[in-house]
């Protein structure tokens, strides 16, 4: 009796180690030789401050399909250095989001596996800054959100949590909770070029870089490298500088998607001065006569311009300006455009678009004659506060409606006249 329990002792230690050789001779390996290898270990938090930390925003949690952002196209590009830390947050579909620290060799240093997370939700994004600082702590920062975008409307929706989505207004809360960054970039989120959008977000950062057009990811893949060797290597570097090289970067970076790329990098220290010229216009409009209105509506209509929601548009500023100098005859109006000419180049530090995008010049301004008007003027933007933008879109609103009308009435009483005439 006492040899069979000796013998069944031996038998199941013997499976004990033969699971755990199996488990050494082929799981092992099959992590080990991962060229993207993922260690989950709180010794790469790193309290020496460096001059950069880069964190990488990547809500790709949208789509039929489940698209890895950071393995496929990011990870071979971007990495840490002496000088500059890289953070990762990735939430995708149908799985948990992760946060990760990638080394000096590519490596994805998983420091958190977070679950489900609202990428859409303010607070995810001011909760990952505020920790980017924290643990990663730099003399200046820069945030990169990745995903879809609709300008102002919002960013980086979340189809796990219903579609949600990050305003303008709730971006300007996230940065002002975790303090704000030095260069926001926004990576292949379409129409972010957005004057209301970047007026909104003025004082939490210096510099926006962000695409007119709907983005892709696509005109930054293959300059990230470049982007952390230089900002590495030249620390002396303002960040007004460090945009310019980025938008350098990405303007010289030709790929299949080029003729449509658009970039700038936009200063916000310059943005108030903007927009006051651009109110002075709105308020030299104001109950115009049908003169300038015929103006400004010809002005728009040879104007480069973007689809939006709901058959509004978002109209290239500068573009705009300048036809409608063109055309403009009054002094004082001519004068006032002037002024919005110079401001807006003052604001914009570097520029470049595709040879299909002729007419853009680094920031687009909603237009709208139509239903979505309301939408705009009472989505809690400060641009709709600071500005008569959208009291003087609507009173064109109504000129149209009664032009319309006016139209409508004369064929009427045209064909009325007809009838009788029998």
């Amino acid at each position: 009796m006492i040899r069979e329990k000796c013998s069944s002792g031996k038998n199941k230690w013997f499976q004990r180690f033969f699971c755990i050789m199996v488990i050494f001779l082929f799981i092992v390996p099959v992590i080990s030789s991962n060229q993207l290898q993922m260690s989950t270990s709180k010794q790469f938090i790193q309290h020496t401050t460096k001059e950069w930390t880069i964190l990488f925003y990547i809500a790709a949690d949208f789509g039929p399909i489940n698209v890895d952002f950071l393995e496929h196209k990011l990870i071979h590009e971007i990495a840490s250095s002496k000088n500059i830390n890289v953070l990762v947050l990735q939430d995708l579909r149908w799985s948990p989001a992760f946060l990760y620290y990638v080394d000096d060799q590519h490596n994805m240093i998983l420091l958190e596996e977070m679950g489900e997370v609202n990428m859409g939700d303010p607070q995810t994004l001011r909760d990952f800054i505020s920790y980017g600082k924290e643990q990663y702590p730099a003399h200046r920062y820069q945030l990169c959100p990745y995903g879809h975008a609709t300008a102002w409307y919002g960013i980086c929706p979340d189809d796990t949590s219903n579609g949600d989505s990050i305003s303008a207004d709730e971006l300007q809360q996230a940065l002002r909770e975790s303090g704000g960054v030095d260069l926001l970039s926004f990576i292949g989120c379409c129409l972010t070029g957005s004057l209301e959008l970047v007026y909104e977000v003025k004082e939490y950062c210096d510099v926006v870089i962000a695409s007119e057009s709907p983005g892709n990811e696509n005109d930054w893949v293959g300059m990230f490298d470049e982007m952390c060797n230089f900002m590495s290597e030249n620390t002396a570097l303002s960040t007004i500088d460090c945009s310019e090289q980025i938008v350098d970067l990405i303007g010289e970076n030709e790929n299949e998607y080029y003729d449509t790329m658009t970039i700038s990098s936009v200063r916000t220290d310059k943005i108030e001065d903007l927009v006051s010229s651009f109110n002075t216009l709105c308020l030299h409009l104001m109950d115009a006569d049908d003169t300038l209105y015929e103006h400004l509506k010809s002005a728009r209509n040879n104007s480069k311009d973007f689809s939006f929601i709901r058959s509004s548009v978002l109209l290239d500023l500068g573009d705009f300006v300048k036809h409608y100098m063109q055309i403009e005859t009054d002094t004082t109006l001519l004068q006032i455009l002037q002024n919005l000419k110079s401001n807006l180049s003052e604001t914009i530090i570097a520029e470049h678009h595709g040879d299909n995008q002729t007419g853009c010049t680094g920031l687009s301004v909603f237009y709208s004659s139509k239903d979505m008007l309301s939408t705009y003027a009472n989505f809690s933007l400060d641009f709709t506060e600071d500005t008569h933008w959208d009291e003087l879109l609507n009173e064109h609103k109504e000129k149209n409606t009664y032009a319309i009308f006016v139209v409508l009435r004369e064929k009427i009483l045209k064909t009325v006249q007809n009838i009788l005439s029998f």
